[in-house]
C-alpha cells in the first residue's frame, strides 16, 4: 500500500488566503505572519505537488491553471471544515463574508429596499457583499455564497428554492402617452420609441416576446441598455416604452410614474430561486440570510 502523504492544512490555508488576496504582503497582514512564512509554505506545496501555482512578475501574481484547479478545491475543503466545527460546537454566529449575486433590477427593487435590518442585526459579525450581475454564477471561482436566478436552471450542483413567478411587463410615462397614444395592438409599437436591454455579457439584444407561443416582435430600438434600472428610468423621463419585469416597475405603477401597456400579451411567467451550492454543511450566514430573505423580504415582493 502506498504510504499517504501528509496534508499540511497550515500551508494550504496560507495558499487559499494568498490566491485571494494575490500578495505574499496582503496575506501576511492579514493572517499575522510574514510574507516570508507564506513564501515558504507555497514552495512547500509546490514541491509536494511538482508544479507551479503562482505565476509572479514585479507587478502582479495571478494563479496558474493547475494552481485554480487546486485552490477551488481546497477552499471548498477548507469551508466545509469551518462549518462542521461550527456545528459541532453549535456555533450560530455568521462569520466572514457573505456574498450574494443578483440580477440588477432584483437586488436594487427587492433585496437592497429590506436588507437594512438583516445588516443592523449581524454587521459587527459579517460582511455583506451584493454582486448586481445578469452574468451566469460560478459559485467556486467566484466565490458566491447565494444568488437570485431568473427562469431556467441548469445545474444540478446547486439548491433551489422556489420563491415566486414573474413575467414581463411594458411601461410608459404618462407624458409620452400624451404625446405619443396608447399603443392598442403589438404592431403599433413599430411606430413608437422602444427601449432595449443588450447585457455586457451577451452579443444580442434581448428580444420582446409576446403570447402564450413567445412570438417575437422584430423592433429598430431608439436606445440600448446594459442596465434594467436605467431602461426604467429613461422610460420614466418619456424616452419611450421598456419592457421589464414586474418587481421592478411594480412600485412606479402603483404611483403613476408609468402606466402599463398591452397588458393582456405578456409571454408565459418565469419562475425565480434563491440558489446556493450543494452541500452537507450549510454555514450560518447562508442559512440565517435564507430564513430572513424568507421570513422578511419575500412576503413584501408578494
Amino acid at each position: 500500500m502506498q504510504p499517504i502523504d501528509k496534508i499540511d492544512l497550515d500551508d494550504i490555508q496560507l495558499f487559499c488566503k494568498t490566491a485571494t488576496c494575490k500578495s505574499f504582503t496582503e496575506a501576511s497582514i492579514l493572517l499575522g505572519t510574514t510574507p516570508s512564512s507564506i513564501s515558504k509554505a507555497i514552495a512547500r506545496l509546490e514541491k509536494k505537488l511538482a508544479l507551479k501555482l503562482f505565476i509572479r512578475s514585479t507587478r502582479a501574481m495571478r494563479l496558474t491553471e493547475e494552481g485554480m484547479s487546486y485552490y477551488e478545491v481546497c477552499s471548498e475543503a477548507l469551508s466545509h471544515i469551518h462549518d462542521i466545527e461550527n456545528q459541532l460546537t453549535k456555533s450560530a454566529k455568521p462569520r466572514g463574508t457573505l456574498r450574494i449575486s443578483m440580477p440588477d433590477s432584483y437586488g436594487e427593487s427587492v433585496l437592497i429596499p429590506y436588507l437594512k435590518p438583516f445588516f443592523e442585526a449581524y454587521k459587527d459579525q459579517l460582511q455583506i457583499e451584493v454582486a448586481l450581475s445578469n452574468s451566469f454564477v460560478n459559485f467556486t471561482k467566484e466565490s458566491i455564497d447565494i444568488a437570485i436566478r431568473i427562469g431556467d436552471l441548469q445545474d444540478a450542483r446547486i439548491i433551489a428554492k422556489y420563491l415566486h413567478d414573474t413575467h414581463f411587463k411594458l411601461v410608459a410615462s404618462p407624458e409620452y402617452i400624451a404625446e405619443f397614444g396608447m399603443p392598442k395592438t403589438i404592431e403599433d409599437l413599430h411606430n413608437h420609441q422602444c427601449i432595449g436591454l443588450k447585457f455586457s455579457d451577451r452579443s444580442n439584444i434581448i428580444p420582446w416576446e409576446f403570447g402564450d407561443r413567445q412570438e417575437i416582435l422584430p423592433l429598430n430600438f431608439t436606445l440600448l441598455h446594459s442596465h434594467s434600472m436605467a431602461a426604467l428610468d429613461h422610460a420614466i423621463a418619456g424616452l419611450g416604452i421598456a419592457r421589464l419585469l414586474d418587481f421592478s416597475v411594480q412600485r412606479e405603477i402603483e404611483n403613476g410614474t408609468v402606466v402599463e401597456i398591452l397588458s393582456g400579451t405578456n409571454p408565459p411567467a418565469m419562475t425565480v430561486h434563491l440558489v446556493y451550492p450543494s452541500s452537507r454543511y450549510i454555514p450560518a450566514k447562508t442559512r440565517l440570510f435564507i430564513e430572513y430573505f424568507f421570513n422578511e423580504i419575500l412576503p413584501k415582493v408578494k
